[in-house]
Formats: C-alpha cells, sequence, structure tokens
C-alpha cells in the first residue's frame, strides 16, 4: 500500500492495541493534546496517550515520560471501563510503522467532536 494511503490515525480493536504492545518492553505516556486544549476530560485522565519510542513528539505540551508495563495496562484497564477507543498513530516517516495509541473519548476527541476531521479510511486498514 502506498503511502498516501494510509492515514495517520487509524481506530482498531483493543484485541487488536494489545498486540501492537506485545514483545514491546518500553512505554512512554504523554498527555492527550485534546484534553489539554479542553482544559480537562469528563471521561478519562489527561496522560493516555501511550508511545513506544521515547524520541517522538506527542500532542500534547507535556513531555514523555516512561511508564512500566504494569502502568500501559492500567491505562488499558481505563480504557475498557471508560469506553475509550483505540486510535494507533504512524510513524510519519515509516507509515507501515505504529508508534503508539491514542486512547480517545466523545468529550475531548478532535475527530469525534468535528464532523470534518478524517481519522482513518477504508483503504489505512
Amino acid at each position: 500500500m502506498d503511502r498516501k494511503d494510509l492515514a495517520f490515525h487509524y481506530v482498531c480493536t483493543r484485541e487488536q492495541a494489545r498486540e501492537l504492545i506485545n514483545g514491546r518492553d518500553r512505554f512512554w505516556v504523554i498527555n492527550c493534546g485534546c484534553r489539554e486544549s479542553r482544559g480537562q476530560c469528563s471521561r478519562s485522565r489527561m496522560d493516555v496517550c501511550l508511545m513506544f519510542r521515547g524520541d517522538i513528539a506527542g500532542s500534547g505540551d507535556t513531555s514523555t515520560k516512561e511508564i512500566s508495563p504494569a502502568e500501559v495496562e492500567d491505562i488499558f484497564k481505563e480504557a475498557e471501563e471508560k469506553h475509550l477507543v483505540t486510535r494507533p498513530f504512524r510513524n510519519e516517516s515509516h507509515m507501515a510503522e505504529t508508534d503508539g495509541i491514542c486512547f480517545c473519548c466523545d468529550d475531548c476527541c478532535g475527530y469525534f467532536l468535528d464532523p470534518s476531521e478524517i481519522c482513518d479510511s477504508r483503504e489505512s486498514r
């Protein structure tokens, strides 16, 4: 698939998101830029943007923080309890690679609140 056919963000099931973290031993988290821009979130905590590399910038204004696999599990548990949508994001230079997972909600996420935003397409799955 050509890079232009791949969306930067795409939606997947929680099981598929878990497959993305399998085999990885290091994780980073940053505040969600959508939640930060609104000042709060009525559905979940702010620090739910999970990254697989520590050298990439997130959407939020805070710096990345390395977290343990147990803390990753806490994020997944909260995502399930709060009905957050697992929305992985790709490496901008190598679109076939996934660099992390956003956990989105209908309270803050621009992709849900703004109908003109395009999250993914059938071709990107």
